[in-house]
């Protein structure tokens, strides 16, 4: 159950965030994505309710002892159905703009889902000014694209930047540009390295992802995990250490 504080429900602005939270929740069914339930009202609590999921955020397991039970399988594991889950969600009109591992529980079995749709943006705009959830502030910066951070209108490509963000950190053991973000990181004129175990063609796919520019990076999930895959049997196999 997520809960708006009766503080913050004074805000409109809040309160419309929380709305259409629900709103994307109600179209977004797909086994990678936390479903959406019901959005209520009691006096003056106003809240979503979620499915229920035994798990652990992927951040806190990557916070803990348990991190190194991410290997490189599990990362492309995770990174494919998350990406599968937003290629889906942008089939539907909707771009998270937050994806990182803290929105992210990682079941039991292993499986990822996708979940706090709170700051996404609704890709075809209606009729009207909408209200957007970004100015509310809720982004992870390690993980957004130089564009997000800005201030500009997220798109899909956006959400690629935060996957291959998220693939780096998976398989590097650290964030692409340490504790800089990527507007940071673009002004010092930073470039990501190649994490080891990468075949040539992964480091060519998670490179482009990675792309400060919109014009050089993937439009769209489905090209950068099928770049992914061209090269995946080459990949180098490390021997994890003791």
């Amino acid at each position: 159950i997520k809960v708006l504080s009766p503080q913050l429900a004074k805000n409109p602005q809040a309160l419309r965030a929380l709305q259409q939270e629900a709103t994307k929740g109600r179209c977004l069914l797909h086994p990678n994505i936390v479903r959406f339930i019901d959005f209520d009202r009691d006096d003056d609590l106003n809240f979503l309710v979620m499915e229920w999921l035994q798990g652990r955020t992927l951040a806190s397991i990557l916070d803990s002892a348990d991190a190194k039970s991410i290997d490189f399988d599990a990362a492309f594991r995770i990174v494919g159905q998350i990406g599968d889950a937003l290629e889906y969600a942008h089939r539907c009109g909707i771009v998270h703009a937050d994806v990182n591992p803290g929105n992210i529980m990682i079941m039991p079995n292993g499986d990822a889902k996708l979940f706090d749709f709170g700051v996404a943006r609704v890709i075809q705009k209606q009729a009207g000014p909408d209200f957007d959830p970004g100015v509310l502030g809720a982004l992870t910066p390690a993980y957004s694209s130089m564009q997000v951070l800005t201030g500009e209108e997220p798109v899909a490509s956006d959400d690629v930047f935060s996957l291959g963000c998220l693939l780096y950190r998976l398989v590097a053991g650290h964030r692409v540009f340490g504790p800089r973000n990527a507007a940071e990181a673009s002004q010092e004129g930073m470039k990501p390295q190649r994490p080891q175990g990468l075949s040539e063609g992964q480091w060519s796919a998670l490179r482009k992802a990675l792309s400060y520019a919109r014009v050089t990076r993937f439009s769209g999930v489905r090209e950068f995990l099928d770049a992914l895959e061209e090269d995946s049997d080459d990949a180098i196999t490390l021997v994890p250490e003791e």
